[in-house]
């Protein structure tokens, strides 16, 4: 992390991601501008702006230097774009979610209390091979169905080549370690640092894919989540998420 841009606050609280599946997709960045916080600007990767369909299971929630586990087990999945914020000079790039679904009550009711990220509950079904006990002779494969309301979507994608290390600059880094986040509250919007380790990545491609949350985007965003432009796979691992401050 770059300390002089790095933002000094409070952590909140620590658990891991894992099976960590993100969909990307190329995007008319014009139609994002209207979604976006106030005082941000769009990131784009190599001249695409990117909406990530990004799907977790959540294991092992603990506020902070607290042992008081809140819960072991959920599933997440978020529908994010990437932005900036610039002050006194100081530029902090991270991803806001646009969507934002969980698999428990509970766990959107401590997700709101502790950082004020607003949740949708859904029906979550999480099926993963190879994923954390890796086998050398087959590759990981993932597939997430979920209902929300009367709609039902899935997807399933298979890695096509061994794992490799993020590198600087690289797709795989730019969408798994996004050093910040924003997160839109009542009283405002809140960027908030997260610190994890480099995960192991596969580049993976998509078979079934049928997602079309029309509960919560447009027609117009909507025809962009066809197919995606390129999958990622990860066995994710540990991560801090701290206070934040206000950006606007």
């Amino acid at each position: 992390m770059n300390k002089k841009n790095s933002i000094p606050t409070q952590p909140v609280y620590r658990c891991e991601w894992r099976d960590v599946v993100a969909l990307n997709f190329d995007v008319d960045p014009r139609i994002l501008q209207s979604s976006l916080p106030q005082g941000t600007r769009i990131v784009s990767y190599n001249d695409h702006t990117l909406i990530t369909l990004m799907v977790k299971n959540i294991r092992e929630f603990r506020p902070w230097k607290r042992k008081l586990v809140l819960f072991r087990s959920i599933d997440e999945i978020d529908l994010r774009t990437y932005i900036s914020w610039e002050q006194d000079g100081q530029i902090r790039q991270g991803h806001f979610k646009l969507v934002n679904l969980v698999s428990s009550k509970t766990a959107s009711r401590v997700l709101r209390f502790l950082t004020g990220q607003q949740s949708e509950v859904a029906q979550i079904k999480r099926e993963t091979k190879n994923l954390q006990n890796v086998r050398r002779d087959a590759l990981p494969t993932a597939e997430f169905r979920w209902k929300f309301k009367d709609e039902e979507n899935h997807f399933r994608v298979s890695a096509r080549s061994t794992a490799t290390k993020s590198k600087p600059d690289s797709k795989e880094q730019f969408v798994l370690r996004q050093e910040h986040r924003f997160i839109q509250r009542n009283n405002g919007i809140f960027c908030q640092p997260i610190r994890q380790a480099p995960w192991p990545v596969w580049n993976a491609s998509s078979g079934s894919f049928h997602v079309n949350l029309s509960h919560f985007v447009d027609k117009e965003l909507r025809k962009y989540l066809k197919k995606p432009k390129f999958v990622l796979l990860s066995q994710g691992g540990e991560v801090t998420v701290s206070k934040g401050i206000k950006v606007s």
